[in-house]
C-alpha cells in the first residue's frame, strides 16, 4: 500500500480482539474463556459475603461485558466455541443463585432473565439491522443491508414487511458474513415497524423470552 510492503501475519489482535486468518475466531475464544474463567473463580471465593445484587453486578460489568464485547464481529464462530463461553454462564448462573450444577441451564438463565450467548448475539445483531433500517447505522454498515424495497418497485409482500435481500454466496463462509446473517434473522412485521429504538428493544426481548419459555416447557 502506497509503495509500503505489508506484513503478512496469520492472526493479530485489534482493538481487543483477536483475527485470525480463516475467522473462525479460536484464538480470541481461548483468550476470552481464560479471562473469563479467572473472574468467574474471584465470583466463587467471594459469593459466600456477596448478596445478590452485588454478584448481579459482578456478572454484569466483569462478565457479560467481556461476552457482549464486539460479538457481531465474532458471533459467526462454531458452535463449538459457542457452547464454551455458554458453559461459562452457566457456571455464572450456578454461583450466583446457589444452584444444583445439575439444573438445566435453561432454567436458570429464566430465572435471571439472561438471553443464552447465542441468542444474545443476535438480539445485538437485529439491534444494528434495526439501526440500519431506521438511518441510525454508519454507512458502511447500512450500505450492507439491502431491503427488498430498494430492489423490486412493485408491491410485495418482502418489500412491504422490509425484509433484506439474501447476499448470493458460494460457501459456508459466506453464509457466516454479517451480510447474509442479519438477512436470515426472522425479524417479526411488528419489530422491524418500531419506530424507537426502545420500542425495539423492548419488543424483541419479550419475543426472545417467549421463545426460551415455551422451549423449557417442551423439554
Amino acid at each position: 500500500i502506497n509503495d509500503s510492503q505489508i506484513e503478512n501475519t496469520v492472526n493479530e489482535k485489534l482493538l481487543g480482539v483477536e483475527f485470525d486468518q480463516s475467522l473462525n475466531w479460536p484464538l480470541h475464544t481461548d483468550s476470552m474463556c481464560k479471562k473469563i474463567s479467572q473472574r468467574l473463580g474471584t465470583l466463587q471465593r467471594t459469593r459466600h459475603f456477596l448478596p445478590l445484587n452485588a454478584r448481579l453486578s459482578f456478572y454484569r460489568w466483569l462478565i457479560l461485558s467481556v461476552m457482549d464485547y464486539c460479538g457481531v464481529v465474532w458471533g459467526n464462530t462454531s458452535q463449538q466455541n459457542l457452547d464454551r463461553f455458554l458453559k461459562l454462564q452457566k457456571r455464572a448462573a450456578t454461583l450466583i443463585l446457589d444452584a444444583d450444577k445439575r439444573a438445566p441451564s435453561l432454567s436458570l438463565f429464566l430465572k435471571l432473565r439472561w438471553l443464552p450467548i447465542q441468542d444474545r448475539i443476535k438480539y445485538f445483531r437485529c439491534l444494528l439491522v434495526h439501526k440500519s433500517l431506521h438511518g441510525l447505522a454508519p454507512s458502511y454498515v447500512s450500505d450492507l443491508m439491502l431491503p427488498f424495497s430498494h430492489v423490486h418497485n412493485r408491491y410485495t409482500r418482502s418489500a412491504v414487511n422490509n425484509s433484506l435481500k439474501l447476499p448470493k454466496v458460494n460457501n459456508n463462509s459466506g453464509k457466516r458474513t454479517f451480510a447474509f446473517m442479519a438477512a436470515t434473522d426472522s425479524l417479526d412485521i411488528e419489530l422491524r415497524s418500531s419506530s424507537s429504538l426502545p420500542q425495539f428493544r423492548r419488543a424483541y426481548l419479550k419475543m426472545a423470552f417467549t421463545k426460551l419459555a415455551q422451549l423449557l416447557l417442551k423439554v
